[in-house]
């Protein structure tokens, strides 16, 4: 009887676990209403409203929409709206990237130019004699 008592509450567990996962991923899916938060997110960093803007778009982020991720990690990046982390921007831009938003790629790509010695060492050199390569 015990044995029955136990492979019914992994059988419970089991089900419960797939019900919580379809539930969330049926949550990550674009919605009209994530659609328009996502669109409300861009209006106000567009208008300046920084702020509101990674207020608005966090939560579709932690929802794993690719754009708002992205857009999230240029905010922590660059320092709009909420305290410059780089490492934290870099963080939800790789997760955009992994769900293969090209906007996303293409600034990991610059990130990690940018943080090669070499090319750091020409862009000085460009300052110091423009047009001498």
């Amino acid at each position: 009887m015990n044995q029955l008592n136990n492979t019914f509450s992994t059988w419970l567990h089991i089900a419960m676990l797939v019900t919580v996962s379809l539930s969330f991923t049926a949550c990550v899916t674009t919605s009209p209403k994530m659609a328009e938060e996502l669109q409300l997110g861009k209006r106000n960093f567009e208008a300046g409203y920084y702020k509101r803007a990674f207020q608005t778009l966090l939560p579709l982020a932690a929802a794993g929409k690719a754009e708002a991720e992205y857009a999230v990690g240029y905010m922590y990046y660059y320092g709009y709206g909420v305290a410059q982390d780089t490492d934290t921007g870099r963080f939800w831009i790789n997760k955009a990237a992994e769900q293969k938003y090209p906007p996303a790629i293409k600034a990991l790509q610059l990130m990690d130019q940018q943080a090669n010695p070499a090319y750091r060492a020409k862009q000085q050199m460009e300052l110091i004699t423009p047009g001498v390569t």
